[in-house]
């Protein structure tokens, strides 16, 4: 056989499994794309119950709280940072200018007036 007479039947079995693999790849494909979007809309859904957590922990009234305000503060603090999206960012710091205005003469909350400011500071 010649050269070209030898890579026939290598040809003829890619064109036979090509129809196979194609799909195949596709749907790999589409199972890594499913499993990276649910582990991210996962991690995103534990991040909100951080942020609810914390947020009830830092209003919660009464002075026997005093250290489970200061705990949700200082979450909300690393939450911020921990934020998968600018607007997720940004909802927490809304959130805390609330807490602010609700609640000034917390002690707990003087960091997030200081974050604030510097945040306004930014823009």
């Amino acid at each position: 056989m010649t050269g070209v007479a030898q890579l026939i039947p290598s040809v003829a079995v890619v064109a036979l499994l090509l129809p196979l693999l194609v799909p195949g790849a596709v749907a790999v494909g589409i199972a890594i794309g499913t499993i990276w979007q649910k582990n991210r809309a996962d991690k995103r859904d534990a991040w909100w119950k951080r942020v609810q957590w914390a947020v009830e922990a830092a209003t919660t009234p009464g002075p026997e709280y005093e250290t489970r305000r200061a705990a949700g503060v200082t979450a909300l603090n690393t939450l911020v940072d921990e934020a998968a999206t600018e607007a997720d960012e940004k909802l927490v710091l809304a959130i805390a200018d609330e807490l602010l205005e609700a609640a000034p003469s917390v002690p707990e909350l003087d960091f997030w007036d200081s974050v604030l400011k510097e945040d306004d500071a930014d823009e």
